[in-house]
């Protein structure tokens, strides 16, 4: 329960769904993470404790067969794909939902093992009594690419706690956490090739302007090579690494822009996360839901999908215009607060 984009998601549902209609548990490949407290103390929690996902196959067999749920729920496209392998396994009756997390066409392209997890994908998918995709986009990649029936897919954008963020916003112990005279971008993060931090690096460099800082919250296994671009590139002055927060939040609240690069999106719960702190996006246009969540104007600007030189141009566009925290807000909670979304997972988790 480490505070991944999914792990968040099923928070948001555990802690807020009607309790006098659902029981739940929680299965957990291993109880750690940084999410863990903050799960509701009325949620049956159950510890595979391993570290590795193949590892919990009896285990989750066993489980399921002792506790004959109605309805087995999943997210994370490797945990998914395993769940609904060992389907025939398991009682008849239990209805088995998934919730995919990002554009699978894209994810596994660039890994040696692409062409399996095609096959995977479309072998085993349509087993699923129903798939939630979190955008317009994701249900287009399953249906087109993998082979998925139209009639298995049900788009529900994925919801965002403005009120929580609040509190913790308001729970910051510092005033100040960007250099001052500065336009503050800020990126949050793991420093991998997806989130494409490089990319925004040299995007840093091609804006020529030291009135410019960039502050990247997050790490992951590219951090060395991207420090090593700051270098190369000259801009060292301009970068600061400030690692993982638990928190980030009100550092979304303080900066005056926050730029996400990445080369593919599933729906990017920071993206709804910054904005609900009232600050603008600048983001590629990617494969994900980033142009159902962004309006151009209101709460942010969309740059060309990989795009540096647009990229820089919206940056600067950004930086020039006036923005409303309220209508930011606004933007956010009038689609994607709990309120609007919540009701469309309970409805067909009891479908």
């Amino acid at each position: 329960m480490d505070c991944g984009g999914s792990e968040k998601i099923l928070l948001t549902l555990l802690q807020h769904i009607d309790r006098s209609k659902f029981s739940t548990s929680l299965a957990l490949v291993k109880n750690t993470g940084t999410l863990i407290n903050e799960i509701p103390d009325d949620v049956e929690l159950i510890n595979f404790d391993t570290n590795r996902t193949r590892y919990i196959i009896i285990k989750f067999i066993n489980l399921v067969r002792y506790k004959k749920p109605d309805v087995v729920f999943s997210t994370l496209g490797h945990l998914n794909l395993l769940i609904i392998m060992l389907r025939p396994l398991l009682p008849s009756g239990i209805k088995f939902i998934c919730r995919e997390t990002n554009i699978p066409s894209i994810k596994y392209r660039t890994q040696s093992n692409y062409k399996f997890y095609t096959f995977l994908y479309r072998t085993l998918y349509k087993n699923y009594d129903s798939i939630i995709c979190q955008s317009k986009d994701m249900a287009t990649d399953l249906i087109g690419s993998l082979n998925v029936p139209r009639s298995k897919i049900t788009i529900i954008n994925n919801p965002c706690d403005t009120k929580d963020i609040n509190i913790k916003i308001v729970n910051n112990g510092k005033k100040d956490l960007y250099p001052t005279n500065k336009f503050n971008l800020l990126s949050v993060g793991s420093l991998n090739y997806q989130k494409g931090h490089d990319i925004l690096l040299n995007t840093i460099k091609r804006l020529n302007d030291d009135r410019f800082h960039l502050t990247i919250i997050g790490e992951g296994i590219d951090k060395k090579s991207l420090k090593k671009l700051v270098k190369e590139l000259n801009i060292s002055s301009q970068v600061d690494f400030i690692g993982f927060k638990s928190n980030p939040y009100p550092y979304m609240h303080q900066a005056d822009l926050f730029v996400l690069s990445s080369r593919y999106e599933g729906f990017p719960n920071v993206v709804l996360e910054a904005m609900a702190c009232g600050i603008p996006i600048v983001a590629f246009d990617s494969p994900g839901g980033i142009t159902e969540i962004i309006i151009d104007g209101i709460n942010g600007f969309s740059a060309c999908y990989l795009d540096i030189e647009n990229l820089k141009d919206k940056i600067l566009l950004a930086s020039k215009t006036t923005f409303y925290p309220k209508k930011i807000i606004q933007s956010i909670e009038s689609r994607y607060s709990i309120k609007k979304i919540l009701p469309k997972y309970e409805k067909i988790l009891l479908k």
